[in-house]
């Protein structure tokens, strides 16, 4: 079992390192690209989801089978019929490369293992000095540990 190592976090440390990551994922990076759909004016078009690559229901309400849907609807090329706001994508490689296909599911999949961090970590900041802050012992409102 490795060693674990145990990290303080003031609150100018959390912010300090988590903000400039929160900022590449909406846009603050080499593709101004914001990796949240919906975010922004440049995200991902073709996000690799079957609820939003084929047409609503409201808006052709005939059925869609599931060999249809695929040849028809997710195999095409175009931008998906229904945005999936505010869901992240798996986003770049390690040089910045971001193919948005649908079929790229390693990059353009809103996966919960992308999603559940990033909510995690803006619901914290957005909490300020108040809000949850108050739930928290008052020893650690200015110091958290965190265990890696």
């Amino acid at each position: 079992m490795p060693h674990k190592r145990q990290l303080e976090f003031t609150e100018n440390a959390w912010r300090t390192t988590l903000l400039p990551e929160v900022d590449y994922v909406l846009g603050d990076n080499p593709r101004t690209t914001s990796y949240m759909v919906g975010y922004g004016s440049n995200f991902p078009q073709q996000v690799h989801h079957r609820g939003s690559s084929f047409v609503s229901i409201k808006v052709d309400p005939s059925f869609v089978s599931c060999r249809e849907g695929y040849n028809t609807w997710y195999s095409r090329k175009a931008s998906n019929p229904n945005l999936l706001v505010g869901a992240i994508v798996g986003g770049p490689d390690a040089y910045d490369n971001f193919a948005d296909e649908r079929e790229n599911y390693e990059q353009t999949e809103p996966a919960t293992y992308n999603n559940a961090p990033l909510l995690g970590v803006l619901a914290r900041l957005n909490g300020g000095n108040s809000g949850l802050n108050q739930l928290l012992p008052a020893k650690q409102e200015h110091q958290r540990r965190q265990w890696l």
